[in-house]
């Protein structure tokens, strides 16, 4: 066996080890649910891993970033990238995502998966649940980050996108608010923040990069951010996928609930009184959710405004070739 890429893993004077030991593993069970849980990487490893993703991974942008909801088209809360082998292709909610190749941290950390459970995967699905992204704040304005200037009017550039920003907090309890309907956020950030970061520049010169830091502060404030960033209820039980091999999904950074719903108890809670299940995913851990386990429940990460770090979720699946939908051009 060859031995796996660790290079930028592992820092000058470490000792490389091989993939983690043997995990003690936690059995999670309920009715028609079967997962395993434990600790994969420690906190160094997981540190680095982390960092290593950060500068690897490559996100989805425009319609790649959306997914189709009663046949609308919608941003999702989060960002997501897709790797695995050549040729894959994996569909969900009215898209199709082309795997892009693996990159050697991916297949670093996919490896020490098949390591520690026995499954080989083919494909990895990455979810990004923004935080506070302190090495990008030079380029746009966040919160009480400064935009970067490169003309005479960066100043006023930068005072702009602070009052959209102060804008958009006194609404933010009805733009991340899911019971809202997206027509009315819209009207309600149209009214209170735009008007505030637009006020005045149509007297002032901007160039490209201004306006480009203008359009990627709106583009963050019309998406969830840090713990209200948040994957919705859903199943991984997507046609496509080997129903032999579990999903296997990998956690780096801030600690986020995992919440499992079984589907008689969405539909029918009183004559199903079936608990829901919460587990903590740890910075660096590991679950393994066996079959039935997709079938019967489904999982979601809430939203938790006290969380203001980033986390990284990865999870492995095997796709069979002969299943997948095309993507659509």
């Amino acid at each position: 066996m060859e031995k796996p890429c660790t290079e930028g893993i592992y820092e000058d004077g470490d000792e490389e080890e091989e993939f983690p030991h043997p995990i003690p593993w936690q059995k999670i069970e309920a009715q028609e649910l079967d997962c395993d849980y434990g600790l994969l990487f420690s906190k160094e490893v997981a540190n680095r891993l982390f960092m290593q993703l950060e500068e690897e991974v490559e996100y989805f942008t425009g319609d790649e970033a959306k997914v189709q909801v009663y046949g609308k088209m919608y941003s999702v809360p989060r960002k997501q990238a897709t790797y695995g082998d050549e040729g894959l292709v994996y569909s969900f909610s009215g898209v199709h995502l082309a795997a892009r190749l693996w990159t050697p941290t991916l297949e670093y950390i996919r490896d020490a998966v098949t390591n520690a459970t026995g499954y080989n995967f083919n494909f990895v699905l990455i979810n990004r649940l923004q935080g506070e992204e302190v090495k990008k704040v030079q380029e746009f304005m966040y919160l009480w980050s400064t935009v970067q200037s490169n003309g005479e009017c960066g100043k006023e550039v930068k005072k702009r996108v602070q009052a959209g920003w102060n804008g958009w907090r006194k609404v933010s309890g009805v733009l991340c608010d899911q019971k809202i309907s997206a027509r009315i956020k819209g009207k309600v950030y149209r009214t209170v923040v735009r008007p505030a970061m637009l006020y005045g520049l149509e007297t002032v010169s901007l160039r490209k990069r201004q306006e480009s830091e203008l359009e990627v502060a709106e583009l963050k404030m019309l998406r969830y951010k840090d713990g209200q960033d948040h994957i919705g209820e859903h199943r991984d039980d997507e046609h496509e996928l080997d129903p032999s091999c579990p999903i296997a999904a990998v956690s780096l950074g801030a600690v986020r609930d995992l919440v499992f719903r079984h589907r008689d108890a969405r539909k029918e809670p009183k004559k199903h009184p079936i608990e829901p299940v919460k587990l903590e995913l740890a910075h660096g851990s590991l679950l393994l959710m066996n079959s039935p386990t997709n079938t019967y429940w489904y999982h979601s990460l809430p939203v938790r405004k006290r969380v203001k770090t980033p986390r990284i979720s990865l999870t492995f699946r095997r796709i069979i070739k002969g299943r997948q939908k095309r993507k659509k051009e």
